[in-house]
């Protein structure tokens, strides 16, 4: 039954949940590597950045002109995303490249278990080292919910996809984002015309909880795509409050917590991601030197870097 705790999402992220508690504390939380800030050269770990820069103009990523909502590997030679199919909605893919400096290469369908022509998927987010999956649908025919999809090795497809049971309500859910200390979403839920974000934290004994709105990133406007970075600490994401950079324009923010038991603080917009278009945050590097983004509903993916 569609909300039980007892859904089989739910089964698999309480088995996922000590995974993304170890990977929090091997957070590194000092001076961190760096690519180098160029769009087709992109070399992940090989120089340093300063944690307190700010990030540079945001460039194009070779071979992901029509990719939305794209997340990679720690590697970064590894990205999932979503793009349209003619006749079939907007499906997941995946792509990969050698190296992180090179482009990447052709986008092959992931072709998840129980979608067809008639269902859109996005927001995919990879965890547990690409072997598990969060995403949100329209699988049930009504409105977009979140979903989960997992594989035993990253040799193999993906294999049954399941609703993330108490995080869905009859309202929208979009955009998951899976952290050590709960599930990240933005929805409609709570009679509210605007999207406000959301976190379903992890409860003792794995699996989660009831999803509660992060009231101090709430403004009269929406806010959407939420991504944090490795250690949990500093949240990105979409917003069209109207004290942002381009008034009413969906742009990037940020705030940031001491630790994860603390509320976030200090929202403020990222002003060399901005644009007089649409940004919305898809992913950011384990060591908080490049964010990934969209630029426009529909891509393409730009990359933004710190300084060294």
């Amino acid at each position: 039954m569609r909300g039980s705790p007892y859904a089989p999402g739910v089964r698999r992220l309480a088995l996922l949940v000590p995974i993304l508690l170890a990977s929090c504390d091997k957070a590194d939380l000092g001076p961190a590597d760096t690519g180098t800030g160029d769009g087709g050269d992109v070399d992940a770990g090989s120089r340093r950045c300063d944690p307190q820069s700010e990030l540079g103009p945001p460039l194009g990523v070779p071979g992901l002109s029509a990719a939305s909502g794209a997340t990679f590997t720690s590697d970064e030679r590894e990205v999932f995303f979503s793009s349209p199919v003619a006749g079939s909605g907007q499906k997941l893919f995946r792509a990969v490249r050698d190296d992180p400096r090179a482009a990447f290469g052709p986008a092959n369908p992931l072709g998840l278990v129980g979608t067809d022509e008639g269902t859109n998927e996005y927001g995919p987010h990879v965890v547990d080292g690409g072997l598990t999956l969060v995403f949100h649908s329209d699988l049930d025919g009504a409105d977009f919910d979140l979903y989960l999809a997992s594989r035993t090795n990253t040799a193999v497809p993906f294999g049954d996809t399941s609703p993330i049971g108490d995080a869905n309500t009859d309202a929208e859910e979009f955009d998951p984002w899976m952290a050590p200390d709960g599930l990240y979403f933005s929805s409609n839920r709570e009679g509210s015309e605007d999207f406000a974000l959301y976190r379903a934290p992890v409860v003792p004994g794995g699996g989660l909880g009831t999803p509660r709105r992060i009231a101090e990133l709430d403004s009269p406007g929406a806010e959407w795509a939420p991504v944090l970075s490795h250690d949990g600490r500093t949240i990105w994401f979409a917003s069209n409050r109207s004290d942002g950079p381009v008034a009413g324009d969906m742009d990037v923010w940020t705030a940031e917590r001491p630790d994860v038991d603390t509320p976030f603080s200090n929202a403020r917009p990222v002003v060399a991601v901005s644009s007089s278009g649409l940004e919305f945050p898809s992913w950011v590097s384990e060591n908080g030197c490049r964010l990934y983004l969209d630029r426009g509903a529909g891509g393409p993916t730009l990359i933004a870097t710190r300084e060294p």
